[in-house]
């Protein structure tokens, strides 16, 4: 992730100046997110996969976020990638218990 931070910035970061987004900027967004729900889909949940998904992204994203702009020192000395493998062994324990 953070050696493609150009690309998670260009989809992620700057200011939102509309309420309507190109469509192919939108499909980048849906492909991530379901490139995500299908290994989730996998586990069989109880709850949404593409729910779970979303979640699992917005987990990840902050920790990389913060990474990025070299800020994630300020909240933790752990590395992101033990931090991003942390989320998504917390949310696959979580379906397998489920409770997700």
């Amino acid at each position: 992730m953070l050696d493609r931070r150009a690309v998670w910035r260009a989809l992620f970061e700057g200011p939102r100046i509309s309420n309507t987004f190109p469509d192919w900027y939108l499909a980048q967004i849906d492909g991530l997110i379901g490139r995500i729900t299908q290994p989730v889909a996998a586990l069989q949940p109880e709850g949404d996969p593409r729910l779970l998904a979303e979640q699992l992204l917005l987990s990840v994203h902050g920790i990389v976020a913060l990474a990025a702009i070299d800020r994630l020192d300020l909240i933790t000395r752990q590395k992101p990638m033990v931090l991003a493998h942390a989320a998504v062994e917390r949310m696959i324990a979580a379906i397998r218990a489920g409770t997700e």
